[in-house]
């Protein structure tokens, strides 16, 4: 009644005041804000060109994934700040190279993309490309083989121009020869390494501090957001059941394909060749007096190997092996079909030259028997019935799931298939399995079905499967009790209290050398002591620590019967102070060439990254660091 009464008074004035009162938001904030449609959102824009979130978190998503793949003990997400910031930074570097290709008019063709995608053994069954397989795998990963190939274009374009400016650095011949000697060079050292274990009995941590640490680093006590998923698969291979198969259409499919299932005949023959090389008259006379000696009694393998001039079989004595019919030029199996086993033929002329042919055996035409194929054509049936049934239920699937999106049963209950369910795990996934693949993780994750409670859109899995999943649990990031991390900030607090005092005898003994003040109590209190002075070379394997060795040819060199001094913190907290006794520089070296290649190759690549920098500071970039 209300409606009706709405409906009779919206005339006139009335009606138009309606209609602009339902525009008016329309046109302000477009019709996707009603129906729940965000805007895209963007993480950087590069010039006039957006950096699409959606498109950043998939390759930071792929990104951890990587690394958590490389094993158990690795901490994924103490790094995730790291991954967003290498990725951000590195498609940053990408859309700038792109830009820079198209404003020259560089592209990549047709020709390269199929010769890259086709060289990708991730692609080939057997060695060779295939067509199936490279769009089943794509489908895993992209929406569509067109979405893979744009971003393997795009890939290979900013790949073409950074190779092109790296591999363009040349060195003249004095540069080359300065190279040459300062990477050949060897330093004389010496070292003393304070490890920072030494000093952890001794490191108290007070609970004012670990409450201090814990009130600082709130970001590094949340748990991680865990979900559990329930899901329903729609698997072609499971739909193939060993159902009942009439025996009248099995021998009707075993008629329809008789062809497949018989083996024509087959010969086996030897030949001796004479071909016909200008002189016809001399190689028929030649061929006839082989003849004559052949069925006087002479070996025909013995003549074959010693007058036959096809190099294919001669060797072989002229057998050529099995061969059915269409094999042979026509005048040789003609001849052939005429001849019982063991019969040798008159001359035959083709256009090789003349033959001399032996039949030695015959594989008579054979049909396996319908008793022999009969569970081959029951499979066949059966994987066509479920091709069929498969394909039926494919619309009805993904209608269910879109349809009735607050819940899996509908699908279970109209198509009888199974609901599963996965224990909780974190935004890297599972180890292994259906949960470890991106594309099921980013369906997971998406905001739709994380916060929304939705089913997922339908997911394309390899080997003909479908998936269509919700959220079951979702327990949120929440802030871990000091109590629950306490271990974990006592450990680190103490960690970092020996390390720091390591390195505040490292400075005192750096101190005292330089000053020449006596030094040697404080590596006695410490039972510490100087390394043995070894020669290092840029490229060896001494020290066992490398940083030590790199840190030797960074400083200067040292005034004869002097020496240089130089501390550094080690990877693993250790402090070490280094001393630099002498350096030799050859005057040549004989193999240079793979050293001067690698010379500029890392010229190349510090113009490369010079060039990268002018393309920044010539941009407008803008990062969103809330959306990141």
């Amino acid at each position: 009644m209300l409606l009706q009464g709405i409906r009779e008074q919206a005339t006139g004035w009335i009606a138009w005041v309606i209609v602009i009162l339902i525009s008016v938001p329309f046109a302000l904030w477009g019709i996707q804000e009603y129906l729940g449609v965000g805007g895209q959102v963007i993480v950087a824009k590069i010039n006039d060109q957006s950096l699409d979130k959606e498109a950043f978190d998939k390759q930071v998503s792929n990104q951890m994934q990587r690394l958590a793949s490389m094993g158990n003990e690795i901490d994924v997400s103490a790094f995730e700040t790291k991954i967003k910031q290498d990725t951000l930074k590195r498609m940053i570097n990408e859309e700038l190279l792109l830009q820079t290709a198209h404003h020259h008019q560089l592209r990549v063709g047709n020709a390269l993309l199929e010769a890259r995608i086709h060289g990708m053994s991730f692609f080939q069954e057997n060695g060779r490309f295939s067509k199936d397989l490279y769009e089943q795998r794509v489908r895993m990963q992209y929406s569509s083989p067109i979405a893979f190939e744009q971003e393997l274009r795009r890939d290979l374009l900013a790949r073409q121009l950074e190779e092109g400016l790296s591999s363009s650095a040349l060195l003249s011949s004095v540069a080359k020869k300065e190279y040459e000697q300062l990477d050949n060079q060897q330093r004389l050292i010496s070292y003393v390494v304070f490890p920072a274990t030494n000093f952890a009995p001794g490191v108290t941590v007070s609970e004012a501090e670990i409450q201090s640490y814990y009130d600082a680093h709130h970001p590094e006590f949340f748990t991680e957001e865990k979900v559990s998923v329930d899901y329903v698969l729609l698997d072609k291979a499971k739909l193939n059941t060993a159902a009942e198969t009439s025996e009248s259409l099995l021998k009707q499919r075993y008629e329809q394909q008789k062809a497949q299932y018989t083996t024509e005949t087959q010969w086996r023959a030897s030949h001796i060749l004479i071909p016909i090389d200008g002189d016809a008259t001399s190689a028929k006379q030649q061929a006839e007096t082989l003849l004559q000696r052949v069925k006087s009694g002479e070996d025909f393998a013995a003549l074959a190997k010693e007058f036959s001039k096809d190099t294919g079989s001669s060797a072989k004595g002229g057998d050529l092996d099995f061969f059915s019919a269409g094999q042979m030029v026509a005048p040789f199996e003609a001849a052939v079909k005429t001849l019982k086993v063991g019969e040798i033929s008159n001359l035959v002329e083709s256009r090789f030259g003349f033959h001399i042919i032996k039949l030695t055996e015959i594989k008579p035409e054979s049909t396996k028997p319908f008793a022999e194929v009969r569970e081959e054509l029951v499979k066949q049936v059966q994987a066509e019935e479920a091709q069929a049934r498969f394909d039926s239920l494919v619309d009805e699937f993904s209608n269910l799931a879109f349809e009735k999106s607050d819940s899996l049963d509908p699908i279970v209950s109209a198509l009888g298939l199974e609901k599963l369910t996965t224990g909780l795990f974190t935004r890297q996934g599972e180890k292994e399995g259906l949960f470890a693949n991106p594309k099921v993780l980013e369906a997971v994750f998406n905001n739709n079905v994380l916060q929304e409670g939705k089913n997922s859109e339908v997911i394309e899995l390899e080997d003909e499967r479908l998936m269509v999943l919700r959220v079951k649990q979702l327990e949120k990031s929440v802030l871990q009790a000091l109590e629950a991390v306490k271990g974990k900030i006592t450990g680190k607090l103490r960690t970092e209290k020996s390390r720091a005092q390591a390195a505040d005898l490292g400075k005192k003994l750096l101190s005292a050398v330089r000053q020449q003040k006596n030094w040697q109590a404080l590596l006695t209190a410490q039972n510490l002591h100087w390394e043995t002075a070894v020669w290092v070379s840029r490229r060896g394997t001494e020290p066992a620590q490398p940083q030590v060795r790199d840190a030797a040819f960074k400083v200067g060199t040292p005034a004869p019967g002097q020496a240089l001094y130089q501390s550094l913190e080690l990877p693993t907290g250790d402090y070490a102070v280094l001393a630099v006794l002498a350096v030799k520089t050859p005057e040549s070296q004989k193999a240079a060439t793979p050293l001067l290649t690698q010379q500029e190759q890392a010229l190349g690549q510090t113009e490369f990254n010079a060039f990268l920098a002018g393309l920044k500071e010539q941009a407008d970039i803008k990062v969103f660091d809330g959306r990141i």
